[in-house]
């Protein structure tokens, strides 16, 4: 999702951490600032720039160069008492008390593969949930403009839609975006009657009802300790498939915790050590206070919503997965004698999860391979042939494969590529041919030497790179090769 364009333009991004099993992580971009959620299988990590987490910080100070900072979930002090979750049963509204927090609940959940006691999904989601956020005036007028407070809505739901993908298999799609006029809800602080108008908002609306669910970004000050509320079990409801989070200053990944927590009420969770699940310990995702160490849904709350996404007719399939690559690669000219690049983009153009992406690249034997990498993988080679190994590819997302050739020898020449995954029917899509033309350098005619000019401008964009962090595994390294280097990198 790319909201809008400019000098700042917001970019979404989905992933895995390399080599760590089970693990997911969600990414937002916006000039040189970073969002976003990394899941390693036992720890919740946050991404957020600095200006923005400056006043959670205790001494030490990070380094007054640090754009952005990266922080285990569990090593921050949360106030157990200064938020509190409300849920309501349909048409009779009920304050509850209990506070969310430490949410960070993801894993998955129909993978043969098991971390901290809860079975994973190693294929992600399977399904899709397209919802409706809404962002009223009180939101809207915490930013400059309607474009930012739409993207700071889409920052907090990609980190939504890393929880319930990986522990669910459930995509959360924000199909329809939009801040609220003045006059569309009353000025009323009490979360039960603001929650009753968004229910009928979204009754009367066929734009949003025509999504499973609806929630809102409120900028008011709710009554009490409330920060947000939900109807539960109310999916794909016209009325009252609806929930709200205060957003009244607080930094991003609190209120993508609080919308996560109210959207699993939506689906038909309770409170751990509440009603149904009255016998589980409050040490998970849905319990009613906060705490770092509750970062996974319980037992109790996965078998509450799972039932309800079976039959939930506004819960669809993902499209199946289609690894593409251009079938005409182009012709590009490069100097004879002299290193040049040459990329190959490789797109899941479907909704699930490709497995174990391949590429294998067929240099010509003119050329000389200097290096060939791929973020996240991994690339060898032998007679002749780049194999380049991708890892896993979410739906509708691209991985590039960089190769650096040289030749001494003038002339065109053909290079192919061929991509696979293990769950890819679609085979017709997959191969693609271009040309590499080896020209002579041309010599200038003598004269006066041309004057320097300049495109007026310009700058560079700040990378962060996460290259090792305490529980997330030591970043792969570059390794030679007999005629080619291959490097590992972590995809953001």
């Amino acid at each position: 999702m790319k909201p809008g364009a400019g000098p700042a333009e917001l970019r979404l991004y989905r992933g895995a951490i390399d080599g760590v099993a089970g693990s997911w992580a969600r990414l937002a971009s916006r000039g040189k600032d970073l969002h976003g959620m990394l899941w390693d299988g036992e720890n919740l990590y946050v991404v957020e720039p600095a200006a923005e987490a400056a006043n959670l910080l205790i001494d030490p100070q990070p380094a007054a160069t640090a754009r952005n900072l990266i922080f285990r979930l569990r090593d921050t002090l949360l106030d157990p008492g200064a938020t509190s979750c409300a849920v309501s049963a349909h048409d009779q509204p009920q304050q509850g008390s209990a506070l969310y927090a430490s949410l960070l609940s993801e894993l998955d959940t129909d993978r043969q593969i098991v971390q901290g006691g809860m079975p994973m999904n190693k294929a992600g989601a399977t399904l899709r949930l397209e919802i409706s956020v809404l962002g009223d005036i009180l939101f809207r007028q915490r930013y400059a403009d309607e474009q930012q407070a739409l993207e700071e809505m889409l920052i907090r739901l990609n980190n939504v839609d890393g929880i319930f993908s990986t522990q669910l298999g459930v995509e959360i799609q924000a199909s329809m975006i939009e801040a609220l006029s003045a006059n569309a809800l009353s000025g009323t602080n009490s979360a039960t009657r603001l929650l009753e108008e968004l229910g009928r908002l979204r009754a009367r609306s066929p734009a949003l009802s025509a999504r499973g669910l609806t929630h809102l970004f409120t900028g008011r000050d709710l009554e009490d300790t409330t920060v947000g509320m939900a109807y539960v079990n109310a999916l794909c409801s016209a009325r009252y498939g609806v929930a709200l989070t205060e957003a009244n200053g607080r930094n991003a990944w609190i209120e993508s915790l609080i919308a996560a927590h109210e959207i699993g009420h939506n689906f038909g969770a309770v409170h751990d050590g509440e009603g149904a699940c009255a016998a589980t310990p409050s040490t998970y995702l849905m319990a009613p206070e906060v705490h770092a160490d509750r970062t996974t849904f319980s037992q109790c709350s996965l078998d509450l919503m799972r039932p309800n996404v079976q039959r939930a007719q506004c819960i669809g399939a993902l499209p199946p997965a289609d690894i593409a690559i251009d079938a005409d690669l182009g012709t590009t000219r490069h100097l004879v004698a002299r290193p040049f690049e040459w990329t190959l983009a490789v797109r899941n153009q479907g909704g699930m999860t490709a497995t174990n992406v391949r590429v294998d690249i067929s240099v010509p034997p003119s050329m000389t391979i200097d290096e060939a990498w791929v973020p996240g993988g991994t690339c060898t080679s032998g007679a002749g042939v780049i194999a380049c190994q991708l890892g896993d590819l979410p739906g509708s997302e691209s991985r590039a494969v960089y190769l650096t050739l040289y030749s001494d020898v003038l002339g065109e020449n053909a290079i192919t590529a061929r991509a696979s995954a293990d769950n890819d029917d679609s085979p017709w899509n997959n191969s693609g041919e271009g040309t590499l033309a080896v020209v002579a350098e041309t010599v200038p005619p003598a004269g006066p030497a041309p004057a320097h000019t300049s495109s007026g401008g310009g700058g560079s964009m700040g990378l962060m790179m996460l290259l090792s962090l305490a529980g997330l595994g030591a970043a792969g390294g570059r390794r030679r090769c007999p005629r080619i280097r291959a490097r590992s990198v972590r995809n953001p």
